[in-house]
């Protein structure tokens, strides 16, 4: 019988692993000629707002519920990392959102803020 320590030991075992394939595949590559600053070439901006996001959606859960805050979420990283068009984020954004619901609420039972939305519509 596993225990419950099985899933995040199978986790960090993958993790590990591919860590380390990485590792071995990158020394028998030759170094770069240059340095290179860590920020240069690099979208800061945008992995600051997904990093903000990512901290706001806690506070915005049990304010808004978990469709509503996934779909907000999903619509703001798909349009701010590598902007898609609006129908794309919508239809995805809908999509993940009632996904994460149907997950969480209908399958697993797991009692997650409902929110003004789903109250309305539920």
């Amino acid at each position: 019988m596993p225990g419950p320590g099985l899933i995040p030991f199978g986790a960090s075992l993958c993790t590990g692993l591919i860590a380390l394939v990485l590792i071995v595949t990158g020394r028998s590559k030759r170094p770069p000629q240059e340095t290179v600053s860590f920020f240069e070439g690099k979208r800061v901006r945008k992995v600051l707002y997904v990093v903000c996001a990512l901290f706001l959606f806690p506070f915005l859960l049990s304010q808004i519920g978990l469709f509503l805050c996934t779909l907000l979420f999903v619509g703001f990283s798909l349009k701010t990392i590598e902007p898609q068009r609006w129908r794309s984020v919508l239809i995805l954004s809908i999509g993940a959102a009632f996904a994460c619901y149907l997950l969480f609420d209908v399958f697993l039972r797991i009692q997650l803020p409902k929110g003004i939305l789903i109250r309305k519509l539920f």
